[in-house]
């Protein structure tokens, strides 16, 4: 979300960005994907996932990750190449 210039009481620039999630996230892994579903940890207020171990799962992990995004919040990320 991009920043919102507001000034102010001292006529400065201040940097409002909203961030839409909070807490601790945790990264979703397929291995303990089962488990996340039937009891979710409560200390866990986002996930996490790189998009692209993910873009192509199709079947059973596939219906898993859906239910997953319908339910939680999530933050994707991602690496970079030098």
């Amino acid at each position: 979300m991009p920043s919102i210039p507001i000034k102010s009481f001292t006529g400065v620039l201040m940097d409002t960005t909203q961030h839409l999630v909070h807490g601790a996230g945790l990264g979703l892994r397929r291995p303990f994907l089962s488990q996340l579903i039937e009891a979710p940890p409560k200390e866990v207020d986002f996930y996490e996932v790189a998009p692209e171990n993910w873009i192509t799962i199709g079947g059973k992990f596939g219906k898993q990750f859906r239910a997953m995004t319908e339910r939680f919040d999530f933050v994707c990320h991602g690496y970079r190449c030098r």
